[in-house]
């Protein structure tokens, strides 16, 4: 069985095509861990 939320949950993929990172649905996008998150998958 799936562990997803019934809610839509947020995933980040990064420029590879892997899932990068899973956050809950109340996370908000300027969230410090989904900034942060994001931050380190962009390609240096």
């Amino acid at each position: 069985m799936c562990s997803l939320e019934k809610k839509p949950e947020k995933f980040l993929i990064d420029p590879s095509g892997t899932v990068a990172g899973r956050f809950r649905p109340r996370t908000e996008p300027e969230a410090a861990e989904l900034v942060a998150a994001i931050e380190a998958a962009l390609p240096a």
